[in-house]
């Protein structure tokens, strides 16, 4: 797949085939995306991965963000969409994998904006890596509304912020094309 289409062809995927993914493969999208840019090339990220049981207690945890962004739900969409972006939350999709994408904790204001965009860079590297390889994603970033409960439960509350998750697999679904919203681009010549 070449670059642009991979970046015009991806797409959110909310449904989800339940056959698990190797994990070699699993690890081969993850060892493209920490080729993402980092601010001075500090590579301050972690990623980790779960499957099975502990997929499905870690879910239970990132359900309840949902109900943190109700009141933008209501602003964006009319109630059916709704209805299908909560029913998603419960069991992400069917997804058979969830991958976590922390980055370090900083006291300074500025330099942790410059750490959450690090992460951001490779958790977007994961989405395109993945679906180069057919295997469908969904940036989640509705988690960071629990953040305090979501690394409480992972133990790691006191050196990492919370990036984003996504779910992982076989799509069982192919959305079309999201309209783009103008062109937000000025030239200053």
């Amino acid at each position: 797949m070449e670059l642009m289409e991979g970046i015009k062809t991806r797409r959110s995927i909310r449904k989800y085939k339940s056959e698990e993914l190797p994990r070699e493969l699993i690890d081969e999208i993850l060892e493209d995306a920490l080729w993402a840019p980092s601010a001075m090339n500090t590579q301050t990220w972690k990623i980790l991965v779960f499957s099975g049981e502990k997929q499905k207690a870690f879910n239970k945890v990132v359900e309840d963000a949902v109900n943190h962004i109700n009141a933008r739900l209501k602003k964006l969409f009319n109630e059916g969409m709704q209805k299908r972006v909560h029913g998603f939350f419960k069991g992400l999709g069917g997804a058979p994998h969830t991958i976590v994408v922390l980055t370090a904790r900083a006291d300074d204001p500025k330099l942790q904006v410059t750490e959450i965009e690090n992460g951001c860079a490779l958790l977007y590297n994961v989405c395109l890596s993945a679906h180069a390889r057919g295997i469908g994603t969904c940036w989640m970033s509705a988690p960071v509304w629990i953040e305090d409960t979501v690394l409480e439960y992972l133990g790691m509350q006191d050196d990492w912020k919370l990036v984003g998750i996504t779910p992982m697999g076989h799509p069982d679904q192919n959305p079309p094309v999201p309209p783009r919203k103008g062109k937000p681009i000025e030239w200053f010549d």
